[in-house]
């Protein structure tokens, strides 16, 4: 199944994975911590296609995107 995430970055994060269909598999506020990033979207690594993050988290998108999509 083909799933894709976003990452809203805040005070918390909200997490989102959906799915081709545009429905939310799964959605979750997590802190501010990369370490618990990864693990909100470890569950469907294997599944991620992209993965789209706010452009404001600057050199983090690059380690998240590369912890997650690796």
């Amino acid at each position: 199944m083909k799933l894709y995430g976003g990452l809203n970055s805040r005070a918390n994060n909200t997490v989102v994975v959906l799915n081709e269909q545009d429905q939310v598999v799964s959605q979750q506020r997590v802190s501010n911590e990369l370490a618990l990033v990864i693990e909100a979207l470890a569950p469907y690594q294997s599944d991620i296609q992209g993965l789209v993050v706010e452009s404001t988290l600057g050199v983090r998108t690059q380690e998240v995107s590369c912890h997650v999509l690796s």
